[in-house]
């Protein structure tokens, strides 16, 4: 069964729940891609795509992904025309 939320912000949330499955997954799509782009921003979806894993004030790449690898995670970004 798939649940769909929206909330007072405009964040839409689906939620599917697999009996059989042990794990979750998670994504984030941001409606922005090389479409939105014009000849100045020219590939500013993708970078910022990149830039989201390179650290905080508190961690850097590193530590991110070990604590993601840990608990047995993976993370994994994309950018296409639609969405980031």
């Amino acid at each position: 069964m798939i649940k769909k939320y929206t909330c007072q912000n405009g964040v839409r949330v689906i939620l599917e729940e697999i009996p059989t499955v042990r794990s979750v997954s998670m994504g984030i799509w941001i409606g922005t891609g090389s479409r939105h782009e014009n000849e100045s921003n020219n590939g500013i979806s993708h970078f910022l795509e990149h830039m989201f894993f390179k650290g905080t004030e508190l961690r850097d790449s590193r530590e991110i992904a070990e604590a993601f690898d840990s608990i047995g995670g993976h993370v994994n970004a994309f950018t296409s025309k639609e969405y980031t």
